[in-house]
């Protein structure tokens, strides 16, 4: 799914977080896609493998695992605080069916999400729980994000289709109005200025 997500997408940065009883990263954002295409194997190869040293840090001692909200509040706090417009995103895969207590509940989690103007995405699996499916769809709700859930094939079409259009939203010029005054300077020192501002 996260493959088929990468494919999806174009110039966006991208990072991976793994959680379970506690988070850990995997590698933080980067648009290097062939490095980020590499790493998804490995994460591929381990999950189908059972793995346990690619595991090891996402697993709390005690009886703690699939703390979702610990999870996804780890990855929007990894999005720096930056000046500029650049759409924010997090992709949630879970099964949301936390054992033990952790810091954060999903909620909260998702709250300061908003507050940091992070939508989320979420994938769930088939055989969720009622309640922790309309969690976790109420938890990404919030943030103006969908969830998904996973197919047999392992497509994710909707969320692809869901995080392109955030990107074109984002970039789609808003409607303004213009005035038009009569130049008192040279046109040539005017399109001198607009060219410097765009390579600013």
């Amino acid at each position: 799914s996260f493959r088929q997500l990468l494919a999806g997408l174009n110039g966006e940065r991208l990072g991976l977080t793994i959680f379970s009883g506690q988070a850990i990263t995997v590698f933080p954002l980067t648009d290097d896609y062939e490095f980020v295409g590499s790493k998804l194997d490995e994460a591929e190869s381990a999950f189908a493998s059972g793995s346990f040293a690619y595991f090891i840090g996402a697993e709390a001692a005690g009886n703690r695992a699939s703390l979702s909200g610990d999870g996804l509040m780890s990855c929007v706090q990894g999005i720096e605080a930056t000046r500029d417009d650049r759409a924010r995103a997090v992709v949630l895969a879970t099964d949301n069916d936390p054992v033990g207590k952790g810091i954060f509940v999903l909620r909260e989690a998702a709250e300061q999400a908003v507050r940091d103007e992070v939508v989320v995405y979420a994938i769930g699996t088939p055989d969720m729980k009622p309640d922790r499916s309309a969690e976790l769809a109420a938890a990404t709700a919030t943030t103006g994000g969908v969830m998904s859930v996973v197919q047999e094939d392992g497509t994710v079409d909707d969320l692809v289709r869901s995080i392109q259009q955030l990107e074109r939203d984002r970039l789609r010029p808003v409607p303004t109005g213009v005035e038009v005054d009569d130049p008192a300077v040279p046109f040539g020192v005017a399109v001198a200025g607009f060219v410097v501002l765009l390579g600013a």
